[in-house]
């Protein structure tokens, strides 16, 4: 008896041939495109300008420029709104790369690890929109709100690195990008002091003496509206954390409970700044109160967060939790749109910000949010 050839022999006891992989076709321009918007949260892209705005808003509700704050500050806001989109279109950028192993793992649908998006093509343009967000501060803004951005830029890059280390330490670094953008905007109409020199509605000579830009810091008001605008966002994300765990099912622990209670703290306490006399050591502020139409959203506030809390507390499931809190994110736009006729800035603003309210409904139901 012959032996058999050793190749055949060795082939007969190797596992069988792979098949060739399949080359999966390239996606298209349109597949592309939407790879881009939904790396970019496009729905989300549109409550970026809203918290500068609301800060200059701020700012002009603090030296007395209710009435014209309309002519003041103008050359300002457009920069504001475009740096604040090109810090979060750039941080939500950076955010999928550094997460980009582990959405290969587990979330395969998003735009790198599906080849929508070239991982390389999102890094160049995440350092054109933070490098572009930088470049207009320092020559559209004044050097302090310059300064501010640079802090604003760090709070970004460090969330994206260090999220996923501590829910706490995440959600706290989402609050303080979301509050740095509106202080952002507080700064870099406070800190122009040559243009509210010339618009304040007081005589020149004493203006000079009572315009600092840190002096909207200084007021109750404005201290409350920034820390509970930081609470409202990192309680927002503390929720939006279990979106992909197993966290929240049918029988809730008491705990689990309460913490479908957080977002509801910040919006109450929020309502309640409203309600209190704009003052400042017994000068009055504003004479006339509260704008009537600031009501309106503050109300649609109150009601669409406490819907978003009974949606949570009914969740079944974590993907149940989706719908609410895509509902608290659109409530930026609401927080924006109440401390921007706050600070009197005119019914222009209620339509763009109603327009921006109703798209955002509209883009929510072909991109995803958070």
């Amino acid at each position: 008896m012959t032996d058999l050839p050793r190749h055949n022999a060795t082939s007969a006891m190797a596992p069988p041939p792979e098949e060739p992989a399949r080359d999966t076709p390239p996606p298209t321009r349109r597949e592309q495109a939407k790879g881009w918007m939904q790396l970019v949260r496009l729905p989300m892209l549109l409550t970026a300008p809203g918290d500068s705005l609301a800060g200059a808003a701020l700012a002009c509700l603090t030296f007395q420029l209710v009435h014209t704050c309309g002519g003041v500050g103008l050359s300002l806001l457009w920069p504001l709104a475009t740096i604040s989109v090109l810090f979060y279109a750039g941080g939500l950028i950076h955010n999928d790369v550094v997460d980009v192993k582990r959405d290969a793992a587990e979330r395969s649908d998003r735009p790198i690890p599906s080849g929508r998006v070239k991982k390389d093509h999102a890094v160049i343009a995440m350092f054109i929109c933070m490098a572009g967000a930088m470049f207009l501060a320092w020559h559209l803004l004044p050097f302090l709100a310059f300064r501010v951005a640079g802090g604003l830029l760090l709070c970004i890059i460090l969330y994206n690195a260090l999220k996923e280390r501590s829910a706490l330490l995440g959600a706290t670094l989402m609050g303080l990008c979301r509050a740095g953008n509106l202080i952002l905007g507080i700064v870099a109409l406070s800190a122009q002091h040559d243009e509210l020199k010339a618009c304040i509605l007081l005589d020149p000579t004493d203006a000079a003496a009572q315009v600092s830009p840190i002096m909207p810091f200084q007021i109750p008001l404005v201290q409350g509206i920034v820390l509970f605008y930081f609470l409202y966002v990192a309680a927002v994300s503390l929720v939006a954390r279990h979106e992909t765990s197993e966290a929240f099912t049918a029988n809730k622990t008491l705990s689990q409970r309460l913490f479908c209670l957080l977002p509801l703290g910040p919006v109450l306490g929020l309502t309640a700044l409203f309600a209190i006399p704009l003052c400042d050591g017994g000068d009055t502020i504003v004479s006339e109160g509260v704008p009537q139409f600031a009501w309106i959203p503050l109300g649609l506030l109150v009601a669409a967060t406490l819907w978003a809390t009974i949606l949570f507390l009914r969740a079944k499931s974590p993907k149940q939790l989706i719908p609410g809190v895509t509902l608290l994110l659109r409530n930026l736009l609401l927080i924006q749109t109440s401390i921007i006729f706050l600070g009197g800035f005119g019914d222009a603003f209620l339509y763009c910000f109603a327009g921006a309210y109703v798209l955002h409904w509209i883009l929510c139901r072909k991109f995803y949010a958070s």
